[in-house]
């Protein structure tokens, strides 16, 4: 084909093959940067497995490789299925939790409604109001909207092209993707390398192998083994109407229902549990991350954040707090 696009950027890449638009430099991040996102990471895991539900195709029917519920289950686990077992939450750069969203396409009856793109929407409708929680506007910049370009969104499965598009025109500065999603392309990668140095720059993708989270690994793995057992005989869903048909596919969002999935959310709770109540220590509780801004009258300044990772520990235990007790799937916060 034809290059016809006047695109400089896409120009650079027309004639190279997919896998160089679609690979991206490895980030290296410090071990106390390190430990920082995985704080975040813990209680995204952790919030995720407080608002576990897993009857995805309803209650006519079984659910095999499921959690069993009890009549000790979460209120959460027994009730309908809201939407898919999948969470983001952004921060900002000084280390304050904005808010949280979870996927909810089953209760608007949309394919649309994803947690990322759902968060990005409520920060933004927010952003001239008190929310609920402890936002501040930052500021805007000359088009006299709200960005993102200071806030990490840590989502606990990889982006999809809308989440990925949402946040690139949000600015957001990086995803951290506590999953791989395989049907996704790469898509955070191409348009990471698309729009590089560009004013709509894609936020700069981050996976959990590269903040040293164990709980990356294992969620892929557990899916793949997910997707070498699910079949016609070893369905995920099996219905109480003999004339309906089992679900056998091989769905992430099915996965994310199994009790495998949910017993690798359980063990980062406890690991954040650990963190808060201090029997883990924090190996660098006094590490304050840095940042190069340009002051009023354009010279280049260090600032750094306001929070240790020792504070980060008392605002995730607040936040993790105030989603238990106000915190609500497909509402407002509050």
């Amino acid at each position: 084909m034809a290059n016809t696009t006047k695109n400089e950027i896409l120009i650079q890449y027309w004639d190279k093959s997919v896998s160089t638009l679609a690979t991206r430099a490895v980030n290296k991040i410090s071990e106390p940067q390190q430990e920082r996102h995985r704080l975040y990471a813990l209680l995204a895991m952790a919030a995720t497995h407080y608002f576990w539900n897993g009857d995805k195709r309803g209650k006519n029917g079984r659910y095999p490789m499921n959690v069993p519920v009890t009549a000790n289950s979460s209120k959460y686990l027994k009730g309908d299925y809201l939407g898919h077992n999948i969470l983001a939450l952004a921060v900002d750069f000084d280390g304050h939790i904005i808010d949280f969203e979870m996927n909810h396409n089953l209760i608007y009856n949309s394919s649309a409604e994803h947690a990322e793109a759902r968060l990005i929407k409520r920060i933004f409708s927010l952003a001239s109001l008190a929310d609920t929680w402890k936002f501040e506007v930052s500021g805007h910049d000359q088009n006299d909207y709200n960005t993102f370009r200071d806030v990490s969104i840590y989502t606990t499965l990889e982006s999809c092209s809308q989440c990925s598009g949402v946040m690139a025109l949000a600015q957001v500065k990086e995803v951290i993707y506590l999953q791989t999603d395989n049907g996704m392309y790469l898509i955070g990668n191409i348009l990471r390398n698309l729009t590089q140095g560009t004013k709509l720059q894609a936020p700069n993708p981050i996976d959990g192998t590269e903040i040293s989270l164990p709980y990356f690994s294992q969620l892929n793995e557990a899916f793949d083994a997910f997707c070498k057992t699910v079949s016609e005989s070893k369905p995920f869903f099996i219905p109480t109407d003999p004339n309906e048909k089992v679900d056998a596919s091989k769905s992430v969002t099915s996965f994310l229902c199994t009790e495998s999935a949910y017993r690798i959310f359980e063990a980062a709770k406890e690991e954040l549990g650990n963190y808060l109540s201090g029997k883990t220590p924090l190996r660098f509780p006094d590490y304050q991350p840095s940042r190069s801004v340009t002051n009023l009258h354009g010279k280049s300044i260090t600032t750094e954040s306001t929070m240790t990772n020792k504070a980060v520990i008392k605002e995730i235990a607040s936040f993790y707090s105030y989603i238990q007790i106000n915190g609500r799937r497909a509402t407002p916060h509050r």
